[in-house]
């Protein structure tokens, strides 16, 4: 899900995929998808919207913590996320 190393204060794009149970991405599911940050950071921006392509993107700001949790919920799955974040 990450390709380099986030730290405090960074703004980061988040994409949340929207796989079906075996994996393949649903282009044509619109349902919402909502994201929000257990801990490290905060959403920037709406935190619910309808994918495009199966894909719902997101801002994230990064906060002062080691680590960063994120919960993305969809119609049928909820997902949580860790990063740790360097200093």
């Amino acid at each position: 899900m990450f390709r380099q190393p986030a730290s405090a204060g960074d703004l980061l794009i988040v994409y949340v995929k929207n796989p079906d149970k075996k994996g393949t991405l649903c282009v044509d599911d619109s349902s919402n998808v909502t994201l929000s940050v257990e801990k490290g950071g905060s959403v920037t921006g709406p935190h619910e919207m309808n994918p495009e392509a199966g894909i719902a993107s997101f801002l994230v700001k990064t906060g002062e913590e080691d680590e960063l949790v994120l919960n993305a919920r969809t119609s049928f799955a909820n997902r949580n996320y860790k990063l740790k974040l360097v200093h």
